[in-house]
């Protein structure tokens, strides 16, 4: 139970770094952008140039974040390949070498954006692209109580196994009793967190509180884009589009 919460933890150093590069929002939008020229694209050309754009980012990233991409973009990656491998016996081995490409870099997108921005960035992007501030409430408090209750069962179960002197595993069993726990603490932190949010007024909307400048990394994100949907147009015309 620890080694899961620790991999569901691991990414909390997100909320402490501050983006210096390009604003989250352009960074999201590319990402969108990329996931559907890849969909759409019949040229493998387009797909393996994004490929070699993922693995240029990846190379210039913190050995931390290298093995955040990894773990998130290996996993996906196989999964496809396996229930793709049909295709390979019925004689079709490029459908699946296409899906799984594609699978690829969109997941290899979305975990580059994972390490480049924090999660109060996210939210200010998903506000820029007109998302209900309803949706923006549940998905964001959701990820932060996920955090908090989740290091709070880790030290219940951590604490239950150094309590354990004798050999017999009843340490497993106890499960029930750090799971009940935390859903107490949980029902008694949304009440919390919800007389909080009336004290202070809070109406539901979020608002920008730091604007970003715009600065070289942006400038340089609105190039590529436009170098990404103009690859995407010439090599569909070279399919006969």
């Amino acid at each position: 139970m620890n080694k899961l919460l620790s991999k569901l933890l691991k990414n909390n150093r997100a909320y402490a770094k501050e983006n210096k590069g390009a604003a989250a929002t352009l960074q999201l939008a590319l990402v969108l952008l990329t996931v559907i020229l890849v969909s759409f694209s019949r040229n493998a050309v387009f797909t393996y140039a994004i490929a070699a754009f993922i693995f240029m980012m990846t190379a210039f990233s913190s050995p931390e974040d290298i093995k955040s991409i990894i773990k998130m973009v290996v996993p996906g990656t196989l999964m496809t390949m396996i229930i793709m491998l049909p295709a390979v016996f019925m004689g079709s081995p490029s459908t699946m070498l296409r899906v799984t490409l594609k699978v690829f870099v969109s997941v290899g997108m979305v975990a580059l954006l994972n390490v480049s921005i924090t999660g109060n960035e996210m939210t200010a992007a998903l506000r820029s692209f007109y998302v209900p501030d309803t949706f923006i409430l549940i998905l964001d408090t959701a990820v932060r109580f996920l955090n908090i209750l989740g290091r709070t069962a880790g030290a219940l179960n951590e604490a239950v196994e150094l309590r354990t002197v004798s050999r017999r595993k009843w340490n497993r069993q106890a499960t029930g009793g750090v799971l009940g726990t935390t859903y107490l603490m949980s029902e008694k932190m949304s009440e919390e967190t919800a007389a909080a949010m009336e004290l202070r007024c809070f109406t539901g909307r979020y608002g920008t509180m730091k604007k970003h400048k715009f600065n070289i990394y942006d400038i340089l994100l609105l190039i590529f884009a436009a170098g990404e949907i103009w690859l995407f147009i010439v090599t569909e015309k070279g399919m006969g589009i």
